[in-house]
């Protein structure tokens, strides 16, 4: 563990030149670990502040958990996805199946492709494509039992 702390603090070091030489500062208030493997929470101390631990933060888009298991982002996605899917049930009256398939990529896939290649094997990740398959059944005129492969 003191290992760990002492490469922490060395590349904080290093990151503080490069920002300093390229008159950037950090931000040590938007700034935090998260201790993905360790059991207790560590803070590193620099010159200016500290730098806090918190269990998960949002990057670009993506919440990362101190467990890896995605579940924080897929409850987020989860409730865009079913606003998503009240949004095509309400407009289905009113399009033909062309333009409703193009919002569909619009507020739907959109949201689901985003960041897939990372949450799509977690064990979570079944009950957002179980919303994937009711939001291609809101499309279907038909109210056919097909699967989403099928269409």
């Amino acid at each position: 563990m003191i290992y760990m702390e002492s490469e922490s603090r060395r590349a904080l070091q290093k990151l503080e030149e490069w920002l300093a030489s390229n008159m950037l500062v950090l931000n040590y208030n938007k700034t935090m670990q998260i201790p993905f493997r360790t059991a207790r929470e560590a803070v590193l101390d620099t010159r200016d502040g500290n730098i806090g631990s918190a269990n998960e933060a949002k990057v670009l888009g993506v919440v990362l958990d101190s467990e890896l298991s995605w579940r924080p982002h897929l409850d987020q996605l989860k409730s865009k996805l079913n606003s998503a899917v009240f949004v095509l049930r309400t407009v289905k009256k009113l399009l033909d199946a062309g333009t409703l398939r193009s919002v569909y990529f619009a507020v739907f896939h959109s949201l689901l492709s985003y960041g897939v290649i990372f949450w799509g094997n977690s064990t979570h990740a079944i009950h957002i494509f179980r919303i994937q398959k009711w939001a291609v059944r809101v499309m279907v005129v038909e109210q056919v039992q097909l699967g989403v492969s099928q269409l």
